[in-house]
């Protein structure tokens, strides 16, 4: 027998932690505040660097809020905080190459004075190459040898992708103020040598007077490595600049960075039992669960929500809306489709007696959604985002409509068996 030694690498979250972000805003130079309509934040991670089972984090918390002043003016705000965490993680090992996904799970804002206090629950998790050294043994030519083909898998980090998306955006009328400018990225598909998805945009200003808002998507299909797999999208800077004549026109300029991972399969035969007439067999059978990317694939979904719990009281006239975080609690397989399960959230801006006011309504979903090439012991994760709301009023009832666009990774599990002496 002789000691032959393989190797195989496996995409897994080697940490997931939660952590809070507070801070606290002074608007007494801003003309005070006596009420917060629209409270959203994000987290970005600028760099982490890998220690023995531990990594340091570090990056901004933007929050983007929507207030009325002491005069009961609409104003907005935006403010960074600086982030620095350790997670720590047996799975983590010294210089580790580790992607972060961020997400703000649960956000709350109040007042104390004329500080606007704010505290923004972040899930972070740490995804990087688990590599396994798997030390199998071969046999010679006396020994009845039951060989099986099994893959092995090698990912490496591709290169990032930084691009540029512009867009010119018409408003109806000359805009007075921009109250807040948000913008998010999300991929939708990876096909070989492509990944597709969109940079979802909203803009709440006043115009002649009134509050409004919309709600844009700009679509790109950029080239990524042909073996990129595992692709995610964030917006590494942003920019709002009035144009037109009398600023009628919004002039949107985006950087959109995408970062994800070369994956490659190599079939190998590997002894998984042997017998001999000769010789004693002293040896142990081992396994190694594992998966392997498989695809990433768009689903698409409408979820309606009646907010009769939330009726809006006589006279109220909707001006807008602002689309906030949608998460994913579960995706759950079954044969060629998939089960999500989540929450997004919606901010609705009204009038009543000639004072802004506003109320957030969260809309569930549980959908089964057709996947084609999905099995029940597949892994997945999932993204979502709103890329359209409508928001209606009747009879004092909001009618919400999300269009959510889902992003599904698929992994195939199994398990890698060989004999080790």
């Amino acid at each position: 027998m002789k000691e032959v030694i393989l190797n195989n690498d496996c995409l897994r979250t080697l940490a997931h932690e939660q952590f809070v972000v507070k801070c606290s805003v002074s608007t007494a130079e801003r003309g005070g505040v006596s009420k917060i309509l629209v409270a959203n934040a994000d987290c970005k991670v600028f760099s982490v660097e890998a220690m023995d089972k531990q990594a340091v984090i570090t990056g901004k918390a933007t929050y983007k809020i929507i207030y009325l002043d002491r005069e009961g003016k609409p104003q907005g705000l935006d403010y960074f905080c600086d982030v620095n965490e350790k997670i720590e993680s047996e799975e983590i090992t010294a210089g580790a190459s580790l992607v972060p996904i961020c997400s703000v799970v649960d956000l709350s804002a109040a007042l104390s004075g004329e500080d606007i206090v704010l505290s923004a629950v972040c899930d972070i998790e740490l995804n990087g190459v688990k590599k396994t050294e798997i030390k199998c043994v071969d046999f010679e030519e006396d020994y009845v040898v039951k060989r099986k083909s099994q893959d092995l898998v090698r990912i490496n980090r591709s290169p990032d992708v930084t691009f540029e998306l512009n867009e010119e955006i018409s408003a109806d009328g000359k805009v007075e103020k921009v109250l807040l400018f948000d913008s998010h990225a999300f991929v939708t598909d990876v096909s070989e040598g492509s990944a597709s998805g969109f940079a979802a945009i909203d803009i709440v200003y006043v115009e002649n007077g009134s509050i409004k808002s919309k709600r844009i998507n700009l679509p790109f299909t950029e080239e990524i490595d042909k073996d990129a797999a595992d692709v995610v999208a964030s917006v590494k800077n942003s920019r709002l600049v009035l144009g037109g004549d009398d600023d009628t026109t919004f002039n949107v300029e985006l950087l959109v960075t995408l970062k994800g991972y070369d994956n490659g399969v190599e079939s190998v035969d590997i002894p998984v039992d042997a017998f001999s007439l000769n010789k004693e067999l002293a040896c142990e059978f081992r396994k190694l669960p594992c998966r392997k990317y498989a695809a990433q694939n768009k689903l698409e979904t409408a979820v309606s929500v009646s907010a009769d719990q939330d009726e809006l009281p006589e006279g109220s006239k909707v001006l807008g809306s602002v689309a906030g975080r949608v998460t994913v609690a579960n995706a759950l397989p079954s044969e060629n489709s998939a089960t999500i399960e989540g929450l997004a959230v919606c901010n609705v801006l009204y009038s009543l007696d000639d004072t802004v006011r506003s109320i957030q309504v969260d809309l569930p979903f549980s959908v089964t959604l057709s996947a084609e090439g999905l099995g029940p012991d597949d892994y997945l994760t999932a993204e979502a985002a709103a890329n359209n709301m409508t928001v209606g009023l009747a009879s004092n009832v909001l009618k919400i409509t999300a269009e959510i666009t889902i992003s599904l990774k698929n992994y195939k599990t199994y398990n890698v068996e060989w004999i080790s002496s």
